[in-house]
């Protein structure tokens, strides 16, 4: 779940101030704004393919958009 190549993340996080980056044991990368927004960037490996999941959060803690992006 995210979105579907790195325009949409761009556009996503355009105008946006990051307030703080952490990055977990699992190589997941969560990146908070100023907003109260997040990005939820989560890396895994399907079918000996890794696909990178970009998952946007609203504020309010919802999801904003997913779709699956393949590298």
């Amino acid at each position: 779940m995210g979105y579907p190549n790195q325009s949409h993340i761009k556009k996503f996080v355009k105008g946006k101030t990051i307030d703080d980056i952490c990055e977990w044991a699992d190589g997941s990368i969560r990146i908070s704004f100023t907003d109260g927004e997040k990005l939820l960037i989560t890396p895994r490996l399907s079918s000996s393919k890794i696909e990178t999941i970009a998952t946007p959060f609203g504020s309010d803690g919802n999801v904003k958009s997913s779709i699956e992006i393949e590298k």
